[in-house]
């Protein structure tokens, strides 16, 4: 469907960075993300294409390439399923899977103070709790990432949606992953990875430093049976 909106619409940029992610959640694939990044070398819209690169940086895990495009852009303001607090988030675990663990805390107290204050005017939003276990994990508060992660899976149970409650208990993964909780991570992402939501082999392979040495996320990851191609 992508691709017949392409043939029709060359210039959608927006269309143009699903159908990237979509080939690369499918199989891996790489390659349109940077036939897109070669043709945006004078965008309309310069905006919106940092973005685009800053998350094709992020899929491929280039966490460098993600930290200079973040210094030229901070935020993206054009998709309102991804607000500031979500984006302060993003990019400090993105600096801590890179190593840079002050930019990362320095980062997620600031996504803090965002969120706290999105909280209280959301209190029942399960992807904003979720976020802040993330945050609170990077920070080391091992106790308010375990209550925020419980808080999120009472507010979107899997059932309840098969897209935000998969996506809650990624991030609540990754979360139990940096406050070193190693088995919790590593079953979730297990589990995760046979759940039909956008997490996969290859998306994995990215990120998840804490678990990077261990053989058993290696199993997991490098095992083609646990995400057989789609397309």
């Amino acid at each position: 469907m992508l691709r017949k909106l392409m043939d029709v619409h060359p210039d959608d940029s927006g269309a143009e960075f699903l159908l990237c992610m979509t080939t690369f959640w499918a199989r891996g694939s790489t390659a349109e993300m940077k036939a897109a990044v070669r043709r945006a070398a004078d965008p309309s819209d310069h905006s919106l294409n940092l973005y685009a690169q800053s998350n094709f940086a992020l899929a491929r895990g280039d966490f460098a390439e993600f930290a200079k495009l973040n210094r030229e852009q901070r935020y993206y303001d054009g998709n309102p399923d991804d607000p500031r607090w979500n984006q302060d988030v993003t990019a400090a675990e993105s600096f801590a899977e890179s190593g840079d663990m002050a930019a990362a805390r320095a980062r997620a107290s600031e996504a803090l103070v965002l969120m706290r204050a999105e909280i209280a005017r959301q209190p029942d939003n399960s992807v904003l709790w979720a976020a802040l276990s993330l945050a609170n994990a990077l920070l080391g508060k091992k106790d308010d990432a375990l209550r925020s992660a419980q808080r999120s899976g009472e507010l979107m149970p899997e059932s309840r949606d098969a897209i935000v409650g998969p996506g809650n208990s990624n991030t609540c993964a990754l979360a139990f992953a940096w406050i070193g909780d190693k088995g919790r991570a590593l079953a979730e992402l297990e589990r995760l990875l046979h759940v039909p939501w956008g997490m996969n082999i290859y998306a994995s392979r990215a990120g998840w430093r804490p678990l990077r040495d261990d053989p058993r996320f290696k199993k997991l990851v490098s095992d083609p049976a646990n995400n057989a191609p789609l397309l």
